[in-house]
Formats: structure tokens, C-alpha cells, sequence
């Protein structure tokens, strides 16, 4: 049997994209707590919508246990948060380059070109508001592992 690790017991947002009905109000919950406006392009998740069939899917960051972000990052701006396991962005240390978005493989960086910086879901500091208001209950704030 598997020794369990504090990132197996760390609790991520998991998405089941099924239940999506695309309100996109975790977008706004997310701008609105990190930036304090309702601008969708603030949030650091994205609901992707399929052209074709009415198909939505939020894309969220999934605290890669091997960050693809991280090893992309040229300027090692990108680090994972010893208490919390979340991902960071060193605002000071990153350049803007795009590579950490570029590398994500489930796209859920976002780059800001106000800012000039990627935006990486930092679980709203234990209390992701896109699960909270999340109705349908597509996104989930869950342990990695139940």
C-alpha cells in the first residue's frame, strides 16, 4: 500500500463538465474576487463553449503534481506554495514571456495583457469562489483523492 502524501490530501477544483450549463458565473466570481470588476478576461479560469453543440467545459488549473507551467518558465517566476501546494506567479520574477502558458496542457493559465502576466488560479486563498457559486455543481472544490 501507497504512503499518503500531503499532495494526495490537498483539495483541488475538479470539473464535470457534463453538468456545465455555461453561465460563465464562475468567471465573474473570480474577477470580482481577485480584481474587484466583473470582467470575465480578470478570471483566472476560462468556460470553454463548443461552436457546435452547446457543449461548455470550465478549464481550471489542476495543480499538476509535475507543473508543466514551471518547467517552462525561463525566469523560475512559477512555484508551488509549500503549505498550501497551490501554484504561484512571482509577479516580480516573471517577464511575460508566455511560455507557462504555452506548456499548460489543459490551458487553464491565463495571460492578462493589462498586466503583462499570466493569472494561475490560487484557490482564492482556500475558498474558490468558482466552486462555491458554482450551482450545477461542475466545479467542485474536493481533496485530490477521496
Amino acid at each position: 500500500m501507497m504512503k499518503e502524501t500531503d499532495a494526495d490530501r490537498a483539495k483541488r477544483l475538479h470539473v464535470r463538465a457534463e453538468l456545465c450549463t455555461g453561465c460563465r458565473l464562475c468567471e465573474a466570481v473570480c474577477a470580482v474576487w481577485h480584481f474587484g470588476v466583473t470582467n470575465p478576461e480578470k478570471a483566472r479560469l476560462r468556460v470553454l463553449a463548443s461552436e457546435d453543440d452547446d457543449v461548455f467545459k470550465p478549464l481550471v488549473c489542476r495543480q499538476c503534481k509535475k507543473p508543466k507551467c514551471m518547467a517552462a518558465c525561463p525566469q523560475g517566476a512559477i512555484s508551488r506554495d509549500s503549505a498550501t501546494l497551490v501554484m504561484t506567479v512571482d509577479r516580480d520574477g516573471c517577464d511575460g514571456c508566455g511560455k507557462c502558458v504555452e506548456a499548460c496542457p489543459f490551458k487553464a493559465l491565463v495571460f492578462d495583457s493589462s498586466l503583462g502576466l499570466p493569472l494561475a488560479c490560487d484557490l482564492c486563498q482556500g475558498q474558490p469562489q468558482c466552486a462555491r457559486f458554482c450551482d450545477s455543481e461542475a466545479i467542485v472544490y474536493a481533496p485530490s483523492r477521496p
